[in-house]
Order: structure tokens, then sequence, then C-alpha cells
């Protein structure tokens, strides 16, 4: 099972739990106070770093989450984490529990990464292009990267379009070392 498969399997088990004991809202509370305690470089660093025991991961659990966290599901699920060796999943479960509850709701996440800001008629024609295509209500986050040189990049569902300079150079390499006729 793959590192995204884990994360999503553990996200879908906390919300489903929340969702059935009708603490669905103060879980979210929760999930973001983790996202944000992992998005501290050395709290991150710690819990992808692979050799390391559990006693030091409970530690920081009893010190940097615990006191912050308001649902038992959520202390629960942390020390479940734990016990079964999978607290590098932590740093990603925010994002993987957005995507459940925007499912849930009919919202399809669609993330745009332009090489220069784009203009606001943009946004609006590219959101209702992707509404349309996916028949589903759309929640547009934007990012500027500038390492695209010029165009965009649109994710969503792990399905990705890219019609930037730099997705076609790489396209180009890679039929060029696949040794596929240009």
């Amino acid at each position: 099972m793959t590192g995204r498969q884990v994360v999503n399997r553990y996200a879908l088990a906390l919300y489903d739990t929340a969702y059935n004991k009708r603490v669905l809202d103060s879980v979210k509370k929760d999930v973001e106070v983790i996202e944000q305690l992992c998005s501290e470089r050395q709290i991150r660093m710690f819990l992808l770093k692979p050799a390391k025991s559990v006693k030091a991961v409970n530690e920081l659990l009893e010190i940097a989450f615990f006191p912050f966290v308001r649902t038992d599901i959520t202390v629960n699920f942390l020390k479940t984490t734990v016990r079964n060796r999978r607290e590098e999943l932590l740093p990603f479960l925010g994002e993987a529990f957005r995507k459940i509850d925007y499912a849930r709701k009919g919202i399809v996440l669609v993330h745009a990464e332009f090489s220069d800001k784009p203009d606001t008629a943009v946004l609006n024609y590219l959101e209702e292009k992707m509404r349309k295509k996916l028949n589903k209500k759309i929640l547009l986050e934007t990012e500027i990267n500038r390492r695209l040189i010029k165009g965009f990049r649109i994710t969503w569902n792990y399905i990705q379009i890219d019609k930037s300079i730099a997705g076609k150079v790489r396209m180009l390499k890679e039929r060029l070392l696949s040794g596929d006729n240009i």
C-alpha cells in the first residue's frame, strides 16, 4: 500500500468515526491543529525521520499535540497511529481529511499553478470550465510557481493537466529518452 493510500485510509477512518459520533466539527478543528503543528519544521522532520522510538514519539504527542486537541477521538487516533508506527502520515493528514470532507459535500478541490499571477477573468473561466467538465462544485486553489516558466498546471483527484513550458520540455525529454518518435 502506498503512503498516499495509507494516509487516505487513516483520514477516512477518523472522518467516519467523527461523523458517526457527531463530533465532526470538533475533529476538523483538531485536524487543523495537527496540520499547524506538523508545519513546524522540527516536528515535521522528526515525524518523517525513519529511525525513532515509540517512546520519543509518544513524548512529542504528550508535549506538543495532546494539550491542543479537543476530542478523545483525536487523542485515540493519534495514539493508534503511533502504536501502528504510522506517525509519518500526520504531516499529510490535513490535506487527506479535507479532500474527504469536500468529496462528501460534492466539492472537488482543484489546484491551479500559474507561472504568473492570473487575472480574475482567467480564474473565473477556469473555474467554470472545471465545473462543467466535472459536473460538481469546484473549490479553486491557486499558486504562483515560477518554475513552470510560462503557462499553468491544474491538478484534481490526482489527475493533472500541464500546459506549461516546463511540462512540455519534460514530456519532450521523456519521449526522447523512451525512443518514441517525435
